[in-house]
C-alpha cells in the first residue's frame, strides 16, 4: 500500500463516477495503489452522496462542459474512468469513450445499457435462456396476459427499468397487485429522471442467484468476484 499522491502533484488521475455505497470503497482501493483519485457526481444520482476527502467535480449539462470542468480541476490527464454506482453508468461510458479508454464497446453503450428489459433481450439474442419481459410507460396487453397468470406459486415481478439495486422491486401474486404497483412506479419517479421512466414486468425466476462483479475495458470483462 502506498499513499496516494495529491491530484495537484499527480501525472494521471483515475475518475470514479458516483462512488456511493460499496462503490465508495473503490476510492480507497485505488488510492491505496498510489494513484490520484477524483470523484465525479452524475446528474442521474438518486442516492445520497458520500462525504469524501477526495477532490469532487459535478456533472455539467453537457459532456463537453463536464470535460471542461474536469480539465479545470485536474492538472493531470485522466488515466481511467471507473463507475462506482448504477446511476453513473451513462456518464462513465461517455467519458471513458471520450478519453479513448472505453469501459464497453460502442455497440452496447447508450441509453439502453441499464434497462432490465433490454438486458434480457440481449441474453436471448445470444442464444441463452432468459426470462419473459415486457416494458413500457403504459400497461400493455402483454403485461396484462403475464399478470393474469400470476399466482402464489408463480408470481411476477414489477420494477423500474433502470432502477438501482432493489429500488421499487415488488413480487406480485395477482393481476390487480401488479397493475397497481406499475402505476405507482410510473408516478413515483422523479420528473427529471426521463431515462428511468419505463417500468418492467417480468416472470419470477426461482433458483440460486449469483452476483458477478467484473471490471470491463473495451468490451472485455474480467471477473473479479463471484
Amino acid at each position: 500500500t502506498r499513499p496516494a499522491p495529491s491530484v495537484a502533484a499527480a501525472e494521471a488521475v483515475v475518475v470514479v463516477v458516483d462512488p456511493i455505497s460499496t462503490g465508495a470503497l473503490l476510492l480507497e482501493e485505488i488510492a491505496s495503489r498510489g494513484l490520484a483519485v477524483c470523484c465525479l457526481w452524475s446528474n442521474e444520482l438518486r442516492g445520497g452522496r458520500t462525504t469524501s476527502k477526495f477532490l469532487s467535480v459535478e456533472e455539467r449539462p453537457t459532456l463537453a462542459e463536464t470535460i471542461n470542468e474536469l480539465n479545470a480541476a485536474l492538472p493531470a490527464k485522466i488515466a481511467a474512468v471507473v463507475c462506482g454506482g448504477d446511476d453513473g453508468v451513462h456518464l462513465a461510458d461517455a467519458l471513458s469513450n471520450h478519453i479513448g479508454k472505453p469501459n464497453c464497446t460502442r455497440a452496447v453503450c447508450g441509453a439502453n445499457r441499464r434497462s432490465k428489459h433490454w438486458q434480457q433481450q440481449v441474453v436471448a439474442a445470444a442464444g441463452l435462456r432468459s426470462c419473459r419481459s415486457a416494458c413500457g410507460t403504459s400497461w400493455t396487453e402483454e403485461m396484462e396476459h403475464m399478470a393474469s397468470l400470476a399466482s402464489s406459486s408463480e408470481p411476477i415481478v414489477v420494477k423500474l427499468a433502470e432502477g438501482t439495486g432493489s429500488e421499487g422491486v415488488k413480487v406480485c401474486y395477482a393481476a390487480d397487485e401488479a397493475r397497481t404497483h406499475f402505476q405507482h412506479l410510473l408516478h413515483a419517479q422523479r420528473p427529471d429522471q426521463s431515462l428511468a421512466a419505463a417500468v418492467v414486468v417480468q416472470e419470477f425466476l426461482d433458483g440460486d442467484e449469483f452476483v458477478v462483479d467484473t471490471v470491463s475495458f473495451g468490451g472485455a470483462h474480467k471477473v473479479v468476484m463471484l
